[in-house]
């Protein structure tokens, strides 16, 4: 059985092609376009096990999503993606996050780890 993912990101381009990514590499994968509809498929689909979430979003962004998120769905893996550095200062440390423009090479190896921890 292959793991399912939620992809995350306010950027179409983003979501698609992680989401195709995923998906050639065995992965099921589900979209949202920011964190309010995160939720909305979370609470639908309570079988996920990872989120890729974007920290900068217009409506309920990565800080927010992810306080939420802790709060009630604690045993949920979560992974960051972002295209900005100072993100890393904000995230607790040794949160597992994926740099803009995403390395597949390195970003499989950080999502295999999340799932397999």
């Amino acid at each position: 059985m292959s793991h399912l993912i939620l992809v995350v990101d306010d950027t179409f381009e983003t979501r698609s092609h992680t989401q195709a990514k995923l998906e050639s590499e065995g992965y099921q994968a589900l979209t949202a376009v920011d964190g309010v509809d995160a939720l909305k498929v979370l609470k639908d689909t309570p079988q996920i096990d990872l989120i890729l979430t974007d920290y900068r979003m217009p409506s309920l962004g990565g800080k927010d999503l992810l306080e939420l998120l802790d709060h009630h769905y604690p045993d949920l893996k979560k992974i960051v993606i972002s295209g900005y550095p100072f993100v890393e200062n904000q995230l607790p440390k040794n949160f597992p996050l994926i740099a803009k423009p995403i390395d597949w090479d390195k970003a499989l190896k950080v999502i295999h780890k999340a799932l397999n921890d």
